[in-house]
């Protein structure tokens, strides 16, 4: 063996320190933006780490700049009316629009019974060109868009939505006399 050879000379204990060190790190640093964490001596540091990590990635995308939803597409790319595409148009276009979304970090989180009509409408008249997003740099880091502006009674997916459907249930629920 040569001394070129890339090995690891640090031993298990200086690494155990090491992760200490960048965990005390990163929570001193999350503590100072206002956050705050009950400590405990049960969770693994590495787990922890990559915890702190994450937290650390989602406060830091707040100062990432937001740019229009619009400028993720093509500048000729089109958006017809949805009264002038069929099923299979209406289908593919949201397959593109997911796929461009995707590539940028964008997860489409609408309720699952929302016809592909509602969602597309929604879509292009609304969250396109009127939405903007922070530009994540930052591995790992998904927006998600799911329409909900917690509203219940005046939502465009209400009759699709389960939360809406289990909050109607609850309120049918609260008026039994026991």
């Amino acid at each position: 063996m040569s001394y070129t050879d890339k090995e690891d000379w640090t031993s298990d204990r200086q690494k155990e320190i090491d992760l200490e060190i960048e965990n005390n790190t990163l929570r001193t640093e999350i503590e100072l933006k206002g956050g705050t964490f009950g400590k405990s001596d049960s969770i693994d540091p590495i787990l922890e780490n990559e915890f702190l990590k994450n937290v650390r990635a989602f406060e830091e995308a707040g100062n990432e700049s937001e740019i229009p939803v619009h400028s993720l597409f093509p500048s000729d790319y089109r958006f017809p009316s949805v009264d002038y595409l069929s099923a299979k148009e209406i289908k593919d276009k949201l397959q593109y629009i997911t796929m461009i979304f995707g590539q940028n970090n964008i997860q489409l989180d609408y309720s699952e019974d929302l016809p592909d009509r509602i969602l597309y409408k929604h879509i292009t008249e609304q969250v396109i060109p009127h939405e903007t997003i922070c530009y994540q740099t930052i591995p790992g880091f998904i927006c998600h868009l799911d329409g909900c502006g917690g509203d219940c009674e005046s939502c465009f997916q209400r009759e699709y939505c389960s939360t809406a459907k289990e909050l109607d249930e609850e309120e049918e629920g609260g008026n039994e006399v026991y």
